[in-house]
Parts: structure tokens; sequence; C-alpha cells
């Protein structure tokens, strides 16, 4: 269950307040561009940040003169999850289970740079949750994790996801309000320069399909496409 604590800081933490110190507070995950840090005192959220780039990176030349030049596109993911989540939750009130994607709570200032302040998926012990590729590495992964899996998928359908980087990393098993599930935590919305995932339903439909069909490869799990349901694997 949510603190008031936590309410408080998703709606009160804004970009024109005093920064907020990441640089050596703990890390619950971190990516070759992206990192999310935890926040003492509000341990139901995390805060994500671009991190910074090393010297010696090998980015193409026209697109490192565009992050010189156009500094805002390092965090061209804001919009675009911002846009995905705030579709969901518009489309909210017509759809069937709960929101397969994390809960985003607002932007903060940072010495990293802007941060987005997001929902963190917990187990029942309180420990951040777990990826499905990490359950998958480590044999936890049963049956009825199957079941909840496949409800997960049904849910992102249903509520019309976008997702550019829809992994088994991305997906994790949790628990909301005591309620077990996977929740998508990453790569939301359509990255694509035209993007015609978000005005076609049914090209967005093939995405996630594929994207399914990949992770089904990675775990080692089967994908129906027909039935949109993954299996365990055969024996």
């Amino acid at each position: 269950m949510r603190s008031q604590r936590d309410d408080e800081f998703g709606a009160g933490m804004l970009l024109n307040r005093k920064p907020l110190v990441l640089r050596d507070k703990p890390q619950v995950a971190r990516g070759n561009k992206r990192a999310l840090f935890l926040i003492d005192g509000y341990p139901d959220v995390v805060v994500k940040v671009v991190l910074p780039r090393e010297g010696g990176t090998n980015m193409a030349g026209s697109k490192r003169l565009l992050r010189r030049f156009l500094p805002s596109t390092n965090y061209r993911f804001l919009f675009r999850e911002y846009k995905c989540y705030l579709a969901a939750k518009l489309a909210q009130a017509g759809q069937s289970g709960a929101l397969p994607i994390i809960e985003l709570r607002g932007l903060v200032q940072t010495d990293l740079g802007p941060g987005m302040i997001e929902e963190l998926i917990k187990d029942g012990e309180g420990n951040p949750g777990t990826s499905l590729r990490e359950m998958v590495q480590r044999k936890v992964f049963e049956e009825h994790h199957l079941e909840l899996l496949n409800d997960f998928v049904r849910r992102i359908f249903a509520w019309r996801v976008r997702a550019n980087d829809l992994n088994p990393s991305n997906i994790l098993f949790g628990q909301r309000a005591g309620i077990s599930q996977f929740v998508l935590v990453d790569g939301l919305g359509d990255s694509h320069l035209i993007p015609v995932r978000t005005w076609s339903g049914h090209l967005n439909e093939r995405s996630l399909c594929k994207r399914f069909e990949d992770t089904s490869r990675v775990t080692g799990l089967t994908w129906d496409a027909k039935d949109r349901v993954f299996g365990l694997p055969r024996r």
C-alpha cells in the first residue's frame, strides 16, 4: 500500500525545486543509458535518470552534434514514456484488470539531470521485483507464473500499450496491493520517428506479437501468436 508521504513525493517534487542528490545513492538497476535510484524515506518509488556519457563514446558524429546543440534529445524517453502512460490512464475506465505498466509519478530535478519518478515494483517481502529473464535463468518460473504472464499479455493488448523495448528484462514480477502480477517497467512508447504504431492499432498488435515471440526465444517458453499465449517449454 502506498504511503501518504509517497503520494506527496510524487505530486510535489517538481523541476524547480532543489536538485535531488543521486550520485551516491544506491541503484536498483542500471543499463547502458539509464539507471534507477532508490530514495531515502520513500520506499515505494525510484527515480530514473539518463547516465552521463563517458568521454570515449562511440556515438556517430551527427548524433553527437545533435546531443551537443539540442541536449533535450537526451530526454526523449521522458516524453515517449509519459505519452504512453497518459494514453493508458485516459483509457483506464474501459479496461479490465490492473494497469500492465508502471505508474509514473512526475519529474524531479537531480544532480544527474531531470529524473522521472516511478512506482517501484516489489515482491511480498518488500524487495525489488524480479525480471522474467532472471526468473527463467534461476529456474524459479513455474506453472502458476505462466498463468500470470499470460494475464499480463492479455492486459498489454487490452490496454493497447505501445512498447519499444518489450523484453524479459523489462517485465518484472512482483505485487501490487498484495496481488502478484507481471508489470512492464521500461521501454514504453513508440520510438519511431514516424509513429505508425501509435496511429495504427493493427501495426501495434503485430509489433507486440513480434516482441513476445522474441521473448519466447530468449526465455525458452513457447509463443502461440494466434491465441496470444505463452506455454511452458516442450519436453
